[in-house]
């Protein structure tokens, strides 16, 4: 006996049933003016509409046989509507009961992981397909092994396509493997269904709209490839014996023991348990880490990015999260980089909204300004930090979702976290050394001010563009180190993937010159002549003769010394 699922399917249970609603005027047809409104059938298919003199053709030859009492003719007739018939039986029935499913193996995988994609495609109708082909849209950042690909209508998008014939009621598998050597979400399909006649007469195309998306994880390394020592790289851990308890969180209980306050007794369960219990509670501070991350390579927006420094920040990003999670450390992660949203919507952030909500007369009167700050802010990474064992797999979904697109300037995140950070927390600031600003500085000061330790882990660029006009920042007394630049980059991804395969390598490298952000030129050259001059007027000033370290010092792009990073 099946259980009502409510009391819709039980009308004899439940709340009493709605008032009917009053019943629409019926027209002389027997049918209500709405109901036939929505009984309007489909317009016509032109390509069934073209092929209808051939039924007049047949027609008439059909006619002029018996007119003429010639055999021949009604047999040419009876042949041309046959070849006229049957093509139209596979156009219109063709791709109905036509199930088509797409699952990658795994929906997440590591940087240089094969994913392997299963293809299953199912006949339920009695009626054969000679002739379909399968085609799917997937993204060229993820390389296809050992199949051709066809090029698409929709940039960054190739086609694969599978030529198959099923019999009635016949189910065909067919599978390919994609090699993840870029980090992103990428999306699998749609899928393009073509069926033909046996003639070949007549083909029809349908769009399923069914995607899977595929979460390609960052590429993590040891962090002795960035210069960080293997031992305590953020300091020495603080002792594990509780300094000071907070009794507002509670941890668990225990038994009673002489000398507990009575406030810590659990009194509900002294009464469950017939004996009494004393509260656990926990430290009220712990160590956690707190990474932020800017995905600018540049200050200037109009300057773009580079995408060889955002994937190695994302990198260093996603290494320095692994081994504080691996270490212990409670670990949260925030960046002003936008998140690419996906089916299943992004990780890290909340539900989305595209406007104000009407219910809310305040946010109806906000201004489009306001909207769209609160949409930046909704979209961008922020995880607070946590030590369960979903927090690696949340940190690395979040950093496989981050785009290189930055909606609020980095010291605005910084003030907007700063208040919810927990006691105590190391700040680990990652980015690019073009990117350092007076306002970054001014709120990560603010954040040290609340008590935290704050350090700086820069990217080199080596391009001198977008440099700062002031020349070297003091950094305002923050430990500093700099973890590397783009020959790095290259080494790390050389080693994941296998130095021994050059024809990978290489593809890899096309793919990101494809992707590289655009500089608009007219900033490059003004940003190059800027640095020209600056490096004239240094030489001129300085001399020949002077020391090069002076030199250096004056530049606006000139490296700075790395300093050890010390985080007590």
């Amino acid at each position: 006996m099946r259980v009502p699922r409510s009391y819709f399917d039980n009308p004899g249970s439940g709340p009493p049933d709605p008032v009917k609603p009053h019943r629409q005027p019926v027209d002389a047809r027997g049918m209500s003016g709405a109901r036939r409104r929505g009984a309007r059938r489909e317009p016509p298919d032109e390509t069934l509409l073209a092929r209808r003199p051939y039924y007049y053709a047949a027609g008439v030859l059909a006619l002029f046989s018996l007119l003429m009492r010639q055999p021949l003719l009604f047999v040419a007739a009876l042949l041309l509507a046959a070849i006229t018939l049957l093509p139209e039986v596979w156009y219109r029935f063709g791709l109905r009961q036509l199930v088509v499913v797409r699952e990658p193996a795994a929906r997440r995988a590591s940087f240089g992981d094969v994913i392997e994609v299963r293809v299953l495609v199912e006949n339920r109708k009695p009626l054969p397909l000679p002739s379909l082909e399968v085609v799917d849209e997937l993204p060229d950042a993820l390389q296809v092994i050992g199949s051709s690909l066809g090029a698409s209508n929709r940039p960054a998008r190739v086609h694969l396509t599978h030529h198959i014939s099923l019999w009635a009621y016949q189910r065909v598998r067919r599978r390919f493997r994609v090699h993840a050597v870029n980090r992103g979400a990428f999306q699998l399909g749609p899928t393009l269904l073509r069926s033909s006649d046996p003639f070949g007469m007549m083909t029809r195309d349908e769009t399923r709209k069914a995607h899977a998306t595929v979460l390609v994880h960052p590429l993590i390394a040891p962090i002795e490839r960035f210069g960080l020592p293997a031992i305590a790289p953020f300091g020495e851990q603080k002792s594990a014996r509780k300094l000071l308890e907070d009794p507002l969180r509670v941890a668990g209980i225990r038994a009673y023991m002489p000398g507990d306050e009575p406030r810590r007794i659990h009194w509900k369960a002294t009464a469950r348990t017939g004996s009494l219990q004393s509260k656990v509670y926990d430290p009220a501070t712990r160590h956690s880490i707190v990474i932020f991350y800017d995905v600018r390579t540049y200050l200037r927006p109009v300057m773009g990015y580079d995408a060889a420094l955002v994937e190695l920040g994302i990198c260093a990003a996603a290494s320095l999260a692994t081994w504080a999670l691996d270490h212990g450390y409670a670990t949260g992660l925030y960046s002003n980089g936008t998140l690419q949203l996906t089916d299943d919507g992004p990780e890290g952030a909340p539900p989305a909204r595209t406007g104000a909500d009407p219910s809310r007369p305040d946010e109806v009167a906000m201004s489009s300004a306001q909207i769209a700050q609160r949409l930046a802010t909704a979209l961008r990474l922020h995880i607070a930090p946590a030590a369960h064992s979903g927090q690696h797999t949340r940190i690395l979904d979040g950093l496989a979702r981050l785009l290189p697109f930055y909606g609020l300037p980095m010291d605005q995140v910084i003030a907007s976290e700063q208040s919810r950070l927990p006691p105590g927390a190391v700040v680990l600031y990652v980015g690019t050394e073009n990117a350092v600003d007076v306002p970054l500085l001014v709120a990560l000061r603010h954040v040290r001010a609340r008590g935290h330790e704050v350090s700086l882990l820069l990217l080199r660029s080596t391009s001198g563009l977008d440099a700062s006009p002031d020349g070297p920042l003091p950094y305002a007394g923050f430990p500093v180190h700099y973890l590397g630049d783009r020959a790095l980059w290259r080494t790390l991804v050389s080693d994941a993937l296998g130095t021994d395969d050059s024809e990978l390598m290489q593809w890899y490298e096309a793919q990101q010159v494809e992707q590289r952000g655009t500089v608009s030129p007219a900033a490059a050259a003004e940003a190059a002549g800027e640095t020209t001059t600056a490096d004239e007027g240094a030489s001129s000033e300085n001399g020949a003769g002077d020391d090069a370290a002076a030199d250096e010092a004056k530049r606006p792009h000139a490296p700075r010394t790395p300093r050890p990073l010390v985080v007590e």
